[in-house]
């Protein structure tokens, strides 16, 4: 097979997405983790990855891209890559390697709904939740993103938006159905070098994984790295500059999360949305999450446990929107908004309720399911019921 420039830029880009991403989330976890979490934060994260390796290989990329006329079944024509030939291309690039892109994608977002959640559940049970979580909830999320059964409806997203927010939702389920820890936001612990690092490797990390939306060497993955740089820097700034105003100084801390604030904003629109539209999505999600965060989890000394939801679902809901309505046709296949069209806004809207809906819903069957002693007093009351 020829190796063309697309070929090496993708599978280039997915080598140091598969080394940084993983390392800079086990970071950025670690940095904010008490003693006594740090071990299992860095071999949940490892378990996460093996996990879901294995999985996409074996079935995920099957159920996913199976053929579109097999409807939302879970159908096992291309189970581990069986029917996929060294020469079948996706567009311009090997199959197989745009597998690797979409199971980049997947793994970057299991991982931080299981770093932070696998102390709450014994380990096999957080196993079996995870694999029934990606089987039930993550497959058909990701096939209205991708390979859509529905001729006249997908949802439009860039780089995986959807994931994420699927993610936020299921994250704050699983808090309220096996009850809260003992860790107030105030008493976590905090080690400043290893923090900024980890945030570092995932602006470094996400940027190159959105550039990888596009799947070419082309202007398109030029526009998502330069717009994905963008927010993340209005999104520190836009954290940063209220806190100094109120505190009289700033704290690393605060940046970090306002970058991965605006990085998971913009992970929607990173290849339709010009400048403008990366300024809002950056300036929205910053300052939305910093008020959540620090206005109302420290203010009311809220436990650390819904600190991930406050930092990935109001995100998630400003780049759904403002994709909505600053999509250029230029840049993508659709309009936003306020380029005349409201059927992206609406079928956007739709999508948000869909998924999290139905990620909230079978994240609670699942729990009960998967570990019926849940520690929260009422949902204990109404089993024993």
């Amino acid at each position: 097979m020829e190796i063309s420039g697309n070929i090496a830029w993708v599978f280039l880009g997915l080598v140091w997405t598969l080394i940084i991403c993983p390392l800079g989330i086990k970071l950025f976890f670690l940095g904010r983790g008490t003693d006594r979490r740090r071990l299992q934060v860095l071999g949940t994260a490892l378990t996460m990855f093996c996990l879901v390796v294995i999985w996409w290989v074996a079935v995920g990329y099957s159920w996913v891209f199976s053929d579109i006329n097999e409807g939302f079944g879970w159908p096992f024509s291309k189970a581990f890559f069986l029917s996929i030939g060294i020469s079948q291309k996706h567009g311009e690039i090997p199959e197989i390697l745009f597998a690797g892109v979409i199971m980049m994608k997947v793994i970057v977002v299991v991982m931080m709904l299981g770093i932070n959640l696998a102390h709450r559940m014994p380990i096999l049970n957080w196993v079996l939740f995870v694999f029934l979580w990606l089987s039930m909830v993550l497959v058909p999320i990701a096939r209205l993103i991708w390979n859509s059964p529905f001729s006249n409806f997908s949802l439009y997203d860039f780089s995986g938006g959807f994931l994420w927010l699927a993610a936020g939702i299921s994250t704050l389920v699983v808090v309220i159905v096996t009850g809260g820890s003992a860790i107030r936001y105030s008493e976590q612990g905090y080690r400043l070098r290893t923090f900024l690092l980890g945030f570092a490797f995932i602006w470094l990390g996400l940027m190159i994984l959105h550039a990888l939306g596009s799947l070419k060497a082309d202007a398109s993955a030029v526009h998502a790295f330069m717009t994905t740089n963008f927010c993340a820097c209005v999104g520190g700034l836009s954290w940063l500059i209220p806190e100094a105003l109120k505190n009289g100084k700033a704290s690393f801390e605060g940046i970090g999360n306002g970058f991965m604030a605006a990085l998971i904003s913009i992970s929607f629109g990173a290849g339709y949305l010009t400048f403008e539209g990366a300024l809002l999505c950056g300036l929205f999600s910053g300052l939305l999450s910093q008020y959540l965060i620090v206005y109302w989890a420290k203010a009311l000394e809220s436990e650390f446990s819904y600190y991930p939801f406050l930092l990935i679902v109001p995100p998630a809901l400003v780049g759904a929107l403002v994709t909505a309505c600053f999509a250029s046709p230029i840049l993508g296949e659709r309009s936003g908004f306020m380029y005349g069209s409201s059927e992206l806004l609406i079928s956007q809207i739709i999508g948000i309720v869909s998924v999290l809906s139905y990620s909230a819903i079978l994240t609670l069957v699942l729990c009960l399911m998967v570990f019926p002693k849940a520690r929260s007093p009422f949902l204990s009351l109404i089993m024993d019921r």
